[in-house]
């Protein structure tokens, strides 16, 4: 179905004005093309019932129907909500292959706009820290062949969370990378915590020299 927009307008003397008046009715509903028929008939026969109108006729009014282009699902919920539900049926343990990484693998090809946002979304209003840390490693893994730019953006920001988890979550990731491009984002990033501090440091030491 169409988003249709019917927009009836009739420039009319009306009884009560002593200028012209125009009349204008706008709406917006999921409308089949029998509908549209429908809503256009009853807006045509609501302006020749009208008596203060009769005397101008029909030829005074116009009708314009403007189908706008079908209506696209945002699926960014769809996406959160697969990912969500396949943590949730199975832990994202180190070593492991999971689930929500093909899920994620297929978004970042067809849907890259809708990951980048929701990616944003979870780093900046998501406050269950230990899921956050989850789905960037599953994200991490499904792009571990070829990340893309901007997913490097994503882990650099990740490295800049409140949440020490979701900040080893990160450091992994870019450890998982591998590249030259995660060195740097590492060598940049300045670790309050120690365990975390060493960690990062000893696989910044593994980089250089690979």
């Amino acid at each position: 179905m169409n988003l249709a927009r019917h927009w009836i307008s009739s420039e009319l003397t009306m009884p009560d004005y002593e200028q012209v008046a125009g009349l204008e009715h706008f709406c917006s509903q999921d409308c089949s093309p029998e509908q549209v028929s429908q809503i256009y008939r009853e807006a045509k026969k609501s302006v020749e019932d009208t008596q203060a109108w009769e005397p101008f006729g029909e030829s005074m009014c116009t009708f314009t129907i403007v189908a706008s282009p079908p209506r696209i699902p945002d699926p960014r919920p769809s996406l959160e909500r697969q990912v969500r539900c396949a943590i949730a049926e199975e832990p994202v343990e180190a070593g492991y292959s999971h689930p929500a990484e093909a899920i994620l693998a297929k978004a970042v090809i067809n849907q890259p706009r809708e990951v980048i946002e929701w990616l944003v979304h979870l780093l900046t209003e998501e406050r269950n820290y230990g899921l956050v840390g989850d789905i960037l490693a599953c994200f991490g893994r499904a792009v571990e062949k070829s990340p893309p730019w901007w997913a490097y953006n994503i882990a650099e920001n990740a490295l800049l969370s409140s949440s020490v988890a979701v900040r080893d979550s990160a450091a992994q990731t870019l450890e998982l990378w591998g590249t030259s491009a995660a060195l740097r984002i590492l060598k940049k990033h300045d670790e309050s915590v120690g365990w975390l501090r060493n960690y990062i440091e000893e696989v910044i030491e593994l980089l250089e020299t690979a």
